[in-house]
């Protein structure tokens, strides 16, 4: 399966196609970041047999083809239990990159350390599994919080997400806890959300 991503150029003429090849099944889910720690654009996308990581040429650099791009192997999706991903969202904390992976109605967390993302090994790690909406998660969104999640200070990592179930979830990573729940709010589900602290 090929992914094609159209990148505008920094200068005048036509915009870059980029395509990136890896997975062996469609791809159903794509989250990007702008990795500032290192200058780069992060692109994780899922399919039902891969969970891969795109470490993205460097701010600034030319976009000119997929060498500019390398495929870190991620995780297994049918060891984590991450089949059929319906969204992905990314984020940073504490240095590490961090993922919330969407499976029908549990979100999946897991941390990329920094060493990873320079070639010099590591592991991502499963955090923890969130689960408590009762239909399909629709978007999730990381938000800091510098207050932390209880008031105690600090910066909290927290996860927002949508479901069909028509309500929004507040979830604090760090604890792996519950933190909000609205009651239904729309008539028809939330497709995306986007959180700022």
């Amino acid at each position: 399966v090929e992914l094609t991503w159209s990148v505008p150029k920094n200068s005048a003429g036509p915009d870059v196609s980029v395509a990136l090849s890896g997975h062996t099944d469609s791809v159903t889910a794509l989250g990007f970041l702008s990795y500032t720690e290192q200058h780069r654009t992060l692109l994780i996308s899922a399919s039902a047999s891969d969970l891969l990581l795109w470490l993205g040429p460097r701010f600034g650099d030319s976009i000119a083809a997929s060498a500019t791009f390398r495929c870190v192997g991620l995780l297994s999706p049918s060891a984590e239990g991450l089949q059929a991903a319906t969204h992905v969202a990314l984020s940073t904390h504490s240095g590490d990159v961090w993922f919330a992976v969407a499976v029908g109605q549990k979100i999946v967390v897991g941390s990329i350390p920094s060493s990873l993302l320079t070639g010099n090994g590591g592991e991502p790690t499963i955090q923890c599994q969130l689960s408590g909406h009762e239909g399909t998660i629709t978007a999730t969104s990381f938000v800091s919080s510098h207050h932390g999640a209880t008031g105690s200070g600090g910066v909290a990592l927290l996860l927002a997400s949508a479901s069909e179930d028509r309500t929004l979830k507040l979830w604090d990573v760090a604890s792996k806890t519950f933190v909000y729940s609205t009651s239904i709010v729309s008539a028809s589900p939330f497709t995306s959300l986007t959180a700022h602290a």
